[in-house]
């Protein structure tokens, strides 16, 4: 049953991050070719465009930044590490240091949840100038990146939970070797 809900989580993460952020990538491209046709071989306005490729960008940077939590290896290892730090650690306190990292980032995001959620039904008044498209909508993505990194976080979590117990057992073990 775990490794099912895994499966799924990963197929619905993977859509989300690689494939819908493609079709948003490629939406965006399409809407600038598309305001360049309208305001010079048409000579007419564009700003219904520019809107949507706006959100369009915003969706897909939402998106981005939820993919940067994954350490799959398969699409990338997530974010730039500046390791200037962790690098003085052993490799347990490196371990260490990740899963305090991946706690404070999970429980930051649950934190926020409630308050999010709020943010974004407020704005549902709230609609673009030109579109009338109502914010709610333009600020959702954000709710779900932040479903999505805790999921990723949780996933890592686990991981360096497995690698820190992992690397405890080895140090134990080579102590009780050396004091043989």
């Amino acid at each position: 049953l775990m490794d099912k809900i895994k499966r799924v989580l990963s197929k619905i993460s993977t859509f989300y991050e690689v494939h819908f952020s493609a079709i948003l990538l490629i939406t965006m491209i399409a809407l600038f070719c598309v305001q360049i046709f309208i305001r010079y071989v048409i000579n007419g306005d564009t700003f219904y465009v520019f809107e949507l490729s706006v959100i369009a960008f915003g969706w897909t940077s939402i998106i981005g930044a939820s993919y940067g939590f994954r350490r799959d290896g398969k699409y990338g290892d997530g974010h730039v590490c500046f390791t200037v730090l962790y690098d003085l650690f052993s490799k347990r306190g490196q371990a260490l240091l990740q899963i305090i990292i991946s706690l404070i980032i999970i429980a930051s995001f649950i934190i926020m949840m409630p308050a999010t959620w709020k943010t974004i039904c407020q704005y549902h008044i709230n609609k673009t100038t030109i579109l009338k498209i109502p914010f709610s909508i333009i600020y959702f993505p954000f709710l779900i990146f932040m479903i999505i990194s805790i999921i990723h976080c949780m996933k890592n979590l686990v991981d360096d939970i497995k690698a820190f117990r992992s690397l405890v057992a080895e140090n134990g073990k080579g102590d009780k070797a050396h004091a043989e």
